[in-house]
């Protein structure tokens, strides 16, 4: 039982750190040499959490491992030979950990949360359509690319910062879940309501479109095949439920049990194929639209190899790749890649193997959540804002494979 002190929630708090949080990571995207101040702003809503209702943030199951993350990540910053690229990458990561937990503290306004996440990934589906050079860097597919000057003409020319369309096309693919949950919500309010539509059930379900059909449009203009793949893995992922719902009946557990059966199944359909025929990923990634960098990617990874073995616990530092790949795998002194296109690896290079056992530790946490959800056998509301999730998360798994847009 809360003692007397404790109170409820201002509806407006949860709102308010969500902001902060959102305003102080801009900061420190947006200023590299801005370091540690902005977090007061990001705590601010801590320290009002606890003046009005007594409350400090939620305590969450991931909250160890998030501390071990952000331990290697400061022992990276120790390690690495440019401290102020990494100090911008480090207060980069923090602000990524405390958006966590105003997303965490946001449980109060449901459905809210899935909107504003399904917002952003339309937001920068208009962003990208905007201000991409499409004169200068055309997309990789000739029709893409007229269609999209086409929809720029109009528009004048903004000088602001240009996402890299990979980098739009991983965060569309991210975010793509949720404009499908909040479109599903809408139906499911509607089918609650016994089959009738009203104009705020209406409005909720046509915005849901609304926002799925522009971050859907972004991703395809973006030509990221990597966020292409990852958007199929997922697809994939949504029709093998489905099959193991009718399979299963849709019993919780028995179609969660069906649906694990049928996606190893797959597993080993793919990892056969990779063994009779192993040059198969490089001919299927090869025949896909707007040329074959498959090669040279995979010579990236190659040598990015070597980075992992000679800098296996610590790391070589946050933001030290683009350098140390030149210097020690390529023996120039010029930088060549930001990135090795794997986030595993990247990872690994920079913070250690000690992160990335965390890492995936954290994913393995949340997916045993997901699974004893799915094994329930009646699903509460709060299950498709799991689903939808752990669809983000494939993306992020998927897409990492091929690329590091975080």
């Amino acid at each position: 039982m809360m003692s007397d002190y404790r109170k409820a929630m201002p509806r407006w708090l949860p709102y308010l750190d969500l902001a902060c949080v959102t305003i102080a990571g801009g900061l420190w995207a947006a200023l590299p040499g801005a370091n540690w101040w902005p977090l007061f702003l990001a705590l601010a809503p801590w320290a009002i959490r606890l003046v009005l209702t007594g409350q400090v943030p939620r305590r969450t199951r991931f909250d160890l491992l998030l501390i071990l993350f952000l331990v290697t990540a400061g022992a990276s910053v120790w390690a690495s030979y440019d401290r102020q690229v990494a100090w911008h990458k480090f207060w980069l990561i923090v602000g990524g950990v405390l958006f966590f937990y105003a997303l965490v503290n946001a449980e109060p306004i449901g459905e809210v949360r899935g909107w504003l996440l399904a917002a952003f990934g339309a937001g920068i589906a208009i962003y990208f359509l905007a201000t991409h050079d499409w004169e200068a860097h055309g997309a990789r597919i000739e029709a893409l690319g007229r269609l999209g000057r086409t929809l720029q003409a109009p528009l004048p020319a903004l000088a602001v910062h240009r996402f890299h369309p990979n980098v739009a096309g991983g965060i569309m693919a991210m975010m793509l879940p949720f404009a499908g949950l909040v479109t599903l919500q809408a139906w499911d309010r509607r089918e609650r309501a016994g089959q009738s539509w009203d104009r705020a059930r209406l409005l909720r379900f046509v915005a849901g479109l609304g926002l799925s059909a522009l971050t859907l449009f972004g991703l395809v203009m973006s030509g990221s095949r990597g966020a292409w793949i990852a958007t199929a893995g997922v697809l994939c992922a949504i029709g093998l439920w489905v099959v193991a719902g009718w399979l299963g009946r849709w019993a919780g557990a028995r179609q969660a049990r069906v649906f694990a059966g049928l996606l190893a199944l797959g597993l080993v359909a793919l990892l056969g194929v990779g063994f009779i025929w192993p040059g198969a990923v490089v001919a299927v990634l090869g025949s896909l639209p707007g040329g074959n960098t498959t090669s040279g990617k995979l010579d990236l990874l190659r040598n990015a190899m070597i980075l992992v073995r000679d800098y296996p616990f610590v790391g070589a530092g946050l933001g030290g790749f683009p350098m140390l790949y030149s210097t020690y795998a390529l023996l120039i002194h010029v930088g060549y890649t930001m990135h090795s296109h794997n986030f595993f690896l990247d990872l690994t290079v920079e913070q250690g193997m000690p992160a990335l056992v965390v890492l995936v530790g954290m994913w393995l946490l949340f997916g045993w959540s997901v699974w004893k959800e799915m094994s329930r056998s009646e699903a509460h509301r709060g299950s498709r804002t799991l689903g939808a999730a752990a669809l983000s998360l494939i993306v992020i798994v998927l897409h990492g494979l091929a690329d590091n847009i975080l």
